[in-house]
């Protein structure tokens, strides 16, 4: 190998380690996201790792693999309103590309987990669709903690890839991403979400379940 091919392959692997290392915006992310081959969709470590190629920063993966799931993933209106066992596991929810919160929550947890980002599954309270004013008796929702530079963020994939509403007489599924449910601000989140165990309310003056209500 002559020098100048010696030199241009190294240029390009420095190249490629700067590119990494840049804060990519959030258009890129999205464009990213759009760009991914559907061949990735099927196992979550293949997801992971295909997106492990485009940044090494935490905080755009979470990002990414956010955005993957509200393109590719929507909200299984028809199991919500007839199927009493809600649950999905990772592999039902990437073969019908359908699930609900839990599934939702389990396939970002897994993600998280083949990128090496500490992850957490809350359960906990939602005011959400349906939602009638009064107290609830159990829990009803499914939501993540994600640790990113040593701080806990929220994540509710669920609520941020869309929303269920009723439109002409039938429950439908709004496939529109919000990404105010990604890295949730702690005191907007608490106004309709209240977690289980306290601690994942990340606040100084955590409120009690009478309160929420």
């Amino acid at each position: 190998m002559n020098k100048i091919k010696l030199i241009i392959i190294l240029l390009i692997y420095l190249f490629s380690l700067q590119s990494k290392g840049q804060n990519l915006s959030n258009r890129k992310l999205i464009k990213i996201v759009r760009n991914a081959p559907d061949s990735i969709g099927y196992f979550a470590s293949d997801i992971a790792d295909y997106f492990k190629t485009k940044t090494e920063n935490s905080k755009e993966l979470v990002l990414l693999f956010s955005y993957w799931i509200g393109q590719n993933i929507s909200y299984d209106v028809e199991k919500y309103l007839n199927d009493y066992n809600t649950y999905t596991t990772i592999w039902d929810t990437l073969e019908t590309k359908k699930t609900m919160c839990q599934g939702f929550s389990e396939l970002f947890s897994e993600l998280c987990f083949w990128a090496d980002i500490e992850s957490e599954i809350i359960k906990g309270y939602a005011k959400g669709f349906g939602f009638n004013g009064k107290p609830l008796k159990d829990t009803n929702h499914i939501w993540n903690a994600v640790l990113i530079n040593n701080k806990w963020k929220l994540v509710d994939i669920t609520w941020a890839v869309g929303f269920v509403n009723i439109r002409k007489g039938k429950f439908v599924f709004n496939k529109r991403f919000r990404k105010q449910y990604i890295f949730a601000k702690p005191d907007d989140l608490i106004i309709t979400h209240l977690p289980v165990k306290s601690k994942w309310q990340l606040s100084n003056n955590p409120i009690t379940f009478n309160e929420f209500f």
